[in-house]
């Protein structure tokens, strides 16, 4: 047969490569990203189960239950602070309040972070049998975590109110730090969920580069200890920034603009991150199990 001939048999019948899927766009992942995140708000009593069944399984048959979360917090701050006091010739009452809510706060950033690494994979079951949003595990960690968290700030109020830390107007700027410190995190989480599911070594990495952190964060020790010019780039430290909206508020200091200034920063950057890339493999999600 003639190539002419051939070439119309072929085009008479269709082609027989399949035309190549267009390409989303930016603007369209994050579209896709968006509606993911709402999927997931939408159906809030799938992700309220499994953070509970799953608290209901840490604390099964205990007598305390959460209370041992209170009780614990407390005696390993007592004990640290007043070790640091000692050290360092500090008032009991002006550190343990400091180290008190900093310490919880950074336990709920380094518990959802810790279980975002491992999230897709321990709740890969759900993804197989049937269809899920995988903004569903990421709203079920930071709900189980968030209300861990809230549990333990019991132990912190109780230090605020023993010390007499004073309370004003300011103290209500714990809200919107709060709002803001939740919605971070949860970003946060659902970025190092995604990379976690693609590449497991990132595991290790996100480990450490929390385990860091945690020393290079005004947590057991305070800002005012280093010296001046030090002091300028400890606000630059992004978890710094979203410890200090909630801390200083509850400890009776005020907020500085730059604070403020730089979590917002951070969470305008980790919107800008999450919302295309979650667009663009939420998809894939399933076949990284």
């Amino acid at each position: 047969m003639p190539a002419t001939d051939r070439s119309q048999t072929l085009s008479s019948h269709g082609s027989t490569t399949q035309p190549r899927k267009p390409t989303r766009t930016f603007w369209g992942n994050v579209g896709e990203g968006f509606a993911q995140i709402g999927e997931g708000l939408t159906n809030w009593r799938i992700w309220y189960l499994m953070g509970s069944a799953e608290m209901r399984r840490r604390f099964e048959r205990s007598k305390l239950g959460p209370l041992w979360i209170v009780v614990s917090t407390g005696v390993v701050v007592l004990c640290i602070a007043a070790l640091w006091s000692a050290l360092w010739s500090a008032e009991l009452s002006e550190i343990l309040p400091f180290m008190t809510v900093g310490l919880v706060t950074w336990q709920f950033i380094a518990s959802t972070t810790g279980d975002a690494t491992v999230g897709f994979q321990s709740y890969s079951s759900y993804f197989v049998n049937q269809y899920m949003a995988p903004s569903n595990v990421i709203f079920s960690i930071v709900y189980k975590n968030l209300t861990t968290y809230l549990l333990t700030l019991i132990a912190p109020l109780l230090v605020c109110v023993l010390f007499s830390v004073p309370v004003s107007w300011q103290t209500l700027l714990v809200f919107p730090g709060l709002a803001l410190l939740i919605y971070s995190v949860f970003c946060l989480a659902y970025i190092v969920a995604i990379f976690c599911a693609r590449y497991r070594d990132v595991v290790q990495v996100v480990q450490n580069i929390v385990q860091l952190a945690f020393f290079a964060t005004p947590i057991l020790w305070k800002p005012d200890l280093l010296s001046e010019n030090v002091q300028r780039f400890v606000v630059f430290n992004p978890f710094a920034s979203l410890l200090a909206v909630v801390r200083d508020p509850l400890i009776g200091e005020p907020v500085t603009p730059e604070v403020w200034t730089v979590s917002l920063a951070v969470a305008a950057l980790l919107t800008l991150i999450m919302i295309p890339l979650v667009g663009r493999v939420h998809r894939r999600v399933v076949f990284w199990l």
